[in-house]
């Protein structure tokens, strides 16, 4: 899909931070295209939310399937140095977010909308 266009401020923010945000995912292929992107994070949810909601995610690492690869996107979790304890209820916020991104992305640019083609931050 070729947009003749600029994105609005919106599409621009959500593009730059999913792209920056899962550019591992793209540079490795598990996602191409947004509605690609929107799936693989909604099985890595599926995934987390087998677990209780209060449970740290160290605890259950060698248990995840792709949500180990949604969770390795932010490191460690035995280096986690939030104040927050990264428990599965942390990253369910947090793949909401993303996958609230995504979904706005998809609704202003389409399902097939080529991952490459997201706008990329100044700063990286």
């Amino acid at each position: 899909m070729n947009r003749k266009k600029p994105l609005s401020e919106d599409l621009k923010f959500a593009g730059e931070h999913i792209r920056y945000a899962f550019r591992h995912w793209h540079e490795t292929g598990i996602t191409s295209t947004l509605g690609g992107l929107l799936n693989t994070l909604r099985v890595a949810e599926e995934d987390m939310a087998r677990f209780d909601r209060h449970a740290l995610i160290a605890d259950h690492w060698e248990d995840l399937r792709v949500a180990l690869s949604y969770v390795e996107l932010f490191g460690d979790p035995n280096l986690h140095d939030d104040d927050l304890p990264l428990t599965f209820e942390y990253m369910l916020a947090n793949i909401k977010e993303d996958i609230d991104l995504v979904e706005q992305l998809i609704e202003g640019l389409g399902e097939s909308f080529k991952f490459a083609d997201l706008p990329k931050s100044k700063a990286t």
